[in-house]
């Protein structure tokens, strides 16, 4: 259904983002720019990991060239 809308919790980074254990949670105290990254692999397996944030470029800032700052993703 291309040009429908779809639901805003499949896009929030908030409900995508997944739920750090207690190590993870102290790395990412001791180093702000931590973030659990999580991967699917071609065999099916899940596999967690620890990235940095980074700088990204917005879907608008790539289109029009406009926007206060870019959004942060974990790499």
């Amino acid at each position: 259904m291309l040009g429908s809308l779809s639901n805003p919790a499949t896009t929030d980074p908030r409900s995508n983002t997944p739920k750090p254990t207690f190590e993870e949670r102290i790395a990412m105290g001791l180093d702000p720019e931590l973030c659990v990254k999580v991967e699917r692999l071609p065999n099916g397996e899940i596999r967690r990991r620890m990235g940095k944030m980074v700088n990204a470029q917005s879907a608008i800032q790539n289109t029009h060239g406009t926007g206060p700052h870019g959004i942060k993703v974990c790499q």
